[in-house]
């Protein structure tokens, strides 16, 4: 192979790796502005995903957490926190969640809606590789401790 042949295919070689990297970064903006309008979407409908106190933000401690789960549990249908740890019973709600297609929970009027189905859950590696536990929420809490969820609500 000549100089001017071995050139041509560096040529060659760098600008796939430039349109290559350029695809990439499209790709990449396409996926921030869909989860961007997403976002929105979800903020203007009220619409969270377990274990979110509100649209895209993730409870912080045990207290909101076992709200959120508490409220995701009773909207989907299974039983109330009867104690155990807050960890175990964010499993039991992943998987009653995962099992009805992942709805969103409108926290207002505790209503669910369709969300991104048991698939994209499942494939993403389930509680396990989902979930960020928060500290101490594997401890026991006394069921007795906690105060009755309020009336479940109904409307838009």
């Amino acid at each position: 192979m000549t100089t001017e042949q071995q050139r041509k295919k560096n040529r060659e070689r760098q600008q796939r790796l430039r349109d290559r990297k350029k695809y990439d970064r499209q790709e990449a903006e396409h996926a921030d502005r869909v989860n961007s309008d997403g976002l929105a979407r979800r903020i203007r409908e009220n619409k969270t995903f377990l274990g979110e106190v509100s649209p895209g933000v993730d409870a912080t401690n045990l207290q909101d957490a076992l709200q959120v789960a508490r409220e995701m549990g009773r909207a989907l249908g299974i039983d109330d926190f009867a104690g155990g740890s807050l960890l175990d019973y964010e499993r039991k709600v992943f998987d009653a969640w995962v099992e009805r297609g992942g709805p969103f929970l409108n926290r207002q009027t505790q209503q669910v809606s369709p969300g991104w189905s048991r698939q994209y859950w499942s494939d993403h590696g389930g509680f396990d590789s989902c979930w960020e536990a928060l500290p101490g929420s594997d401890q026991e809490i006394d069921a007795g401790s906690i105060p009755p969820l309020g009336e479940q609500k109904y409307g838009s």
